[in-house]
């Protein structure tokens, strides 16, 4: 396994390939917390490889009757060491395959799809409410996306988002904080801060304020839905306690409350 590379582009080939762990991968996903466009260029990377998936499976090519130079892009070198893979082969040589064997047409599709903006790219998790992704996060033992190491990774996180910084005051005791989510609810954007009370779980939405066009819970979902403003941001906080038991400890960070000057709604 790989721990740590300094090569952006191989970084990303690694953590596609599952391929880095220790304190590359550690590093990685701080990069991915607080950089939307790494974070569009990991989607981008993923649709690459399944549209070439897709290309490649489809007709069945005699690779030996293929010219020298077309053969040589997709022919693997050998491995340099036992249980090591190669990583992927750049984008270019990756097209120019795609066009020698799926033929002009083909890849003159492959091309527009692949060569469009990365945000075009991304293809966010279907649209859930905030009560049914409460039960999902229930059912999957609370599990987080990544748990951040400090308050400046936590506050990045949101910067990278949404352009405005957010920090969580010390929790009074039995209020834990578990790590952050990406979700589909308020909008295609929205991130969820798992914590629990007193051992019983609480999700903040979050999102940017005008994103926000008032979200509520079914009647049956005996559950409690509590709103609040922090700077340009809105936070919903789906409980089962009657009372809010996180909102009030959000904050602007001091500096970039300076900086913007009174939210506007």
């Amino acid at each position: 396994m790989i721990t740590f590379i300094d090569e952006p582009e191989h970084r990303l080939d690694a953590y596609l390939d599952g391929l880095l762990e220790g304190e590359g991968l550690v590093e990685f996903k701080r990069d991915l917390a607080a950089s939307p466009a790494l974070r569009a260029e990991v989607a981008r990377q993923r649709r690459i490889d399944a549209v070439l998936r897709r290309t490649f499976a489809a007709p069945r090519v005699d690779v030996a009757a293929l010219p020298p130079a077309v053969r040589d892009h997709i022919l693997p070198a050998a491995p340099t060491s036992p249980g090591r893979r190669i990583l992927r082969m750049p984008l270019v040589r990756r097209l120019a395959a795609a066009a020698a064997i799926a033929g002009v047409v083909l890849s003159a599709w492959i091309a527009l799809q692949l060569l469009r903006p990365a945000s075009s790219l991304y293809e966010p998790p279907p649209w859930k409410s905030l009560a049914a992704l409460y039960q999902d996060k229930i059912a999957d033992g609370g599990r987080p996306d990544w748990v951040c190491d400090d308050d400046a990774e936590f506050r990045r996180a949101f910067l990278g988002q949404y352009g405005q910084a957010l920090q969580l005051e010390p929790l009074p005791e039995g209020v834990v904080a578990a790590g952050l989510c990406y979700a589909n609810t308020i909008s295609e954007r929205t991130m969820m801060v798992l914590a629990r009370v007193e051992d019983r779980p609480v999700i903040v939405f979050v999102d940017r304020l005008d994103h926000d066009a008032g979200q509520s819970l079914p009647p049956d979902a005996g559950l409690h839905l509590h709103r609040a403003v922090v700077g340009r941001l809105v936070l919903y906080e789906v409980s089962p306690l009657e009372r809010p038991a996180l909102l009030e400890h959000f904050f602007v960070p001091e500096p970039e409350r300076r900086e913007e000057g009174p939210a506007k709604e």
